[in-house]
């Protein structure tokens, strides 16, 4: 079997110095594609550019007039899906239609939304991994991904498809197999279950674009939520007990685990109602003294001791994909990695 080398941070990495002048960075999410400008290292939130394009030709053109409205001295896109080393797009979850297209005819440089938003968290000052030695990353939004830190080393993983159990062995999932927790707690999984209660509880059928009363189906399910509903909260609480135990099992592969990081919509704006029972599952479950210390304080100051929220990301601004897309742009450019 080959050795994984993974991906080893580079000491004393000054990003201000390193995204000298004005860059476009793109990240394709969902249904749609983003850009901001970085200015010599920092995100100007101000200059956000949003569409949904429905194909290569209405991207290129939007990517083209962003261009020549800001004349960036380059421009790199992070995005879902897996790629050639020349940039063809081999698969594209979300943005079907950029399949079998070529990034680098619009962009600079291309990775991974993973890699991207790992990058941003492992060079940027407020990233949650810069500087962690042993830990896991995990994005719970449409899908479920992550990477795992070993020894200050990042390599690649795949939680969502763990098996999720013996009585959810038949749960489809998106990579084609069955049992998979991405198809069972990720936000796509969640929104197929919703969609399903909704008709078997309330006979509510989805429209034509898949929304519920008008709301995306995780959407309603919030709405049902904090209106109190006792199925949503039920299985919200389900849900988190999953979630929990998933990481309680990381955390009993190594005493060393100093961080379960997360990030994605799903997983940020479900901890309103899931948070305090991940907590007290991942202590129930917990079996070193370190993390049972640091869960148990969490719990009782609220502080983000072990289980800690990118404080880069939200949905408006993911800070660490487009940092990260900028980073990892201007680093392959200059053979760094």
């Amino acid at each position: 079997m080959k050795r994984v080398s993974g991906i080893k941070p580079i000491d004393n990495l000054v990003v201000p110095e390193l995204l000298y002048g004005k860059r476009l960075s793109f990240e394709g999410g969902g249904s749609g594609v983003r850009a901001i400008v970085v200015q010599d290292g920092i995100l100007q939130k101000d200059s956000i550019y949003r569409i949904k394009p429905v194909s290569w030709e209405e991207l290129s053109e939007w990517v083209g007039w962003i261009d020549e409205k800001e004349k960036p001295i380059c421009k790199d896109i992070t995005t879902a899906g897996v790629f050639s080393q020349d940039g063809v797009v081999i698969e594209s979850p979300n943005l079907e239609w950029l399949k079998g297209h070529n990034l680098c005819e619009l962009f600079r440089s291309f990775c991974n939304d993973l890699i991207g938003a790992v990058t941003g968290e492992m060079y940027c000052d407020e990233g949650i991994i810069k500087g962690i030695s042993n830990g896991v990353f995990e994005t719970i939004g449409f899908g479920w991904g992550g990477v795992n830190i070993r020894e200050g080393v990042i390599y690649k993983s795949e939680p969502g498809h763990k098996f999720a159990g013996p009585g959810l062995a038949d749960v489809p999932c998106g990579c084609k197999r069955d049992g998979c927790k991405e198809g069972v707690y990720s936000g796509g999984g969640v929104a197929k279950q919703v969609i399903a209660m909704a008709y078997h509880y309330f006979g509510i059928k989805p429209d034509s674009e898949g929304n519920i009363n008008g709301l995306d189906p995780c959407q309603w399910l919030d709405t049902e939520a904090r209106a109190g509903r006792e199925w949503a909260l039920e299985y919200y609480l389900w849900l988190a007990e999953g979630i929990g135990h998933t990481w309680a099992d990381i955390l009993n592969g190594s005493e060393s685990i100093e961080i379960v990081g997360f990030m994605g919509s799903f997983i940020t704006f479900g901890m309103e109602f899931m948070k305090e029972t991940i907590l007290n599952t991942m202590l129930k479950q917990a079996m070193f003294p370190v993390h049972r210390e640091a869960l148990e304080q969490q719990i009782q100051t609220g502080e983000e001791t072990i289980l800690i929220r990118s404080k880069l990301w939200n949905k408006e601004c993911p800070g660490n994909s487009f940092m990260g897309a900028a980073i990892y742009g201007e680093l392959s450019y200059q053979g760094l990695i």
